[in-house]
């Protein structure tokens, strides 16, 4: 089985996030991720926290993926923290929710670009076929 790892990086700021990993390699290397991510400007919650000034805390631990949602959502829903995503958070009706509130961006978006995704589709079916070819 593998284990999960529940985990807060509080800042200096108190600033806290709280995440789960099964990564094997431990709470730094997925601290370095968070800290990587920030700096190449990934979106998640943590980055609202001076990663630079921070640390990295092990507060619970479990061995199934089901438990591992469970614990993450307690702790991100009995403590303060940056979380945008709570334990009601549901990625389907996030995704509904968003495209309802952006149907109108993404429609723009889809008619200035319509040209750009054109050429893109060429450029990658042209590719495609080479590697088949090859």
């Amino acid at each position: 089985m593998c284990m999960f790892k529940i985990y807060c990086i509080e800042d200096i700021n108190g600033l806290r996030y709280i995440g789960r990993t099964a990564d094997k390699r431990g709470l730094n290397s997925r601290y370095y991720n968070h800290k990587n991510n920030k700096r190449n400007g990934v979106k998640c919650s943590s980055s609202k926290l001076d990663l630079e000034n921070s640390t990295i805390t092990l507060i619970d631990t479990c061995d199934t993926t089901k438990e591992s949602i469970d614990l993450e959502w307690f702790y991100i829903n009995t403590s303060e923290c940056v979380n945008i995503h709570t334990g009601n958070y549901n990625h389907k009706d996030y995704k509904k929710e968003y495209d309802i509130k952006n149907s109108e961006k993404q429609k723009l978006y889809r008619l200035q670009n319509k040209e750009r995704k054109k050429q893109y589709d060429k450029k990658r079916r042209t590719a495609h076929k080479d590697l088949t070819q090859s």
